[in-house]
């Protein structure tokens, strides 16, 4: 199970909060160094699957930008669901209009 620190950066990725930035050479040197002598990195460093090394940076939007942005993406993702209802209500009404016109063509 991921600690709620994890779930956090997760989200904070996903909605595009923090990016990735790499370390220099010389860091990722000093980091090796580190994982070699089996001590735990510094605070908010990871690795990445290539073996470099990365921080979590946050974005350079202000609290109000951040807000526009969350307000934006809230009703894109609320026309997708209305998009997605129209296109099952639309789908059942058809449905039910073939199955009376079969019903007709059988019984008539």
């Amino acid at each position: 199970m991921e600690s709620l620190k994890d779930e956090l950066r997760r989200y904070q990725v996903n909605l595009g909060l923090v990016r990735p930035q790499n370390c220099t050479k010389e860091e990722c040197s000093e980091y090796w160094e580190l994982v070699n002598q089996k001590l735990p990195l510094p605070e908010g460093v990871m690795r990445n699957e290539q073996g470099w090394f990365f921080r979590w940076v946050k974005t350079d939007l202000t609290e109000e930008s951040l807000a526009k942005l969350f307000l934006y993406r809230q009703t894109a993702y609320l026309k997708s669901i209305r998009n997605g209802i129209y296109f099952f209500v639309i789908l059942t009404i058809i449905s039910l209009v073939l199955l009376i016109y079969a019903i007709s063509v059988v019984l008539g």
